[in-house]
């Protein structure tokens, strides 16, 4: 958080200040002439936007590096699809997992009920969506919860990459 403070102050502010300087009309998302704005002003209409993007980056990065984690357990939460009860039964309490079938159903009844609360007013591709970034992305949370501890738990990167994304998809299918 402090690296990230003195970048935009003592950085991206000045550098934006800096090159901005010579336009003579406002450069987007801005609405007025960079020489006309404050640090404030800059950091509100420019910086953000850059740290949210170096955040959503980070969540995604993250994510693909969690890939080869999240395969791996789906392809044994699939195979206990196709193992007999004998077999599950000889695995010790603490190896084994919840049956993927009850999570399958777990599953369902979460997406259903997204799309039926009225005060969400969610569509079914909506629903989906929330349950599969909410999977993907606490995968990622908790893989760097253990790897660095809690205090540096990425929530907040995991949210802002979960709106692009869905925003994105939106975007696509109109």
């Amino acid at each position: 958080m402090v690296a990230g403070g003195v970048l935009n102050a003592l950085v991206l502010i000045p550098l934006i200040k800096f090159f901005g300087e010579g336009l003579s009309a406002a450069l987007a998302p801005g609405t007025q002439p960079i020489s006309e704005m404050t640090p404030g002003q800059i950091r509100g209409k420019y910086v953000l936007y850059i740290g949210a993007g170096a955040v959503a980056a980070g969540g995604i990065i993250s994510l693909l590096r969690s890939l080869p984690t999240i395969l791996h357990g789906m392809r044994a939460g699939l195979s206990d699809f196709r193992k007999a009860a004998a077999a599950h039964a000889a695995v010790t309490r603490t190896e084994r997992d919840l049956s993927m079938k009850f999570v399958g159903v777990g599953v369902l009844a979460l997406i259903a009920a997204i799309f039926v609360a009225p005060a969400l007013q969610m569509n079914l591709l909506g629903a989906s969506l929330i349950v599969v970034f909410g999977f993907l992305f606490v995968t990622v949370s908790s893989r760097l919860t253990g790897e660095i501890g809690s205090s540096s738990n990425p929530i907040s990167g995991m949210t802002v990459a979960t709106l692009l994304l869905t925003c994105l998809i939106f975007l696509v299918v109109g």
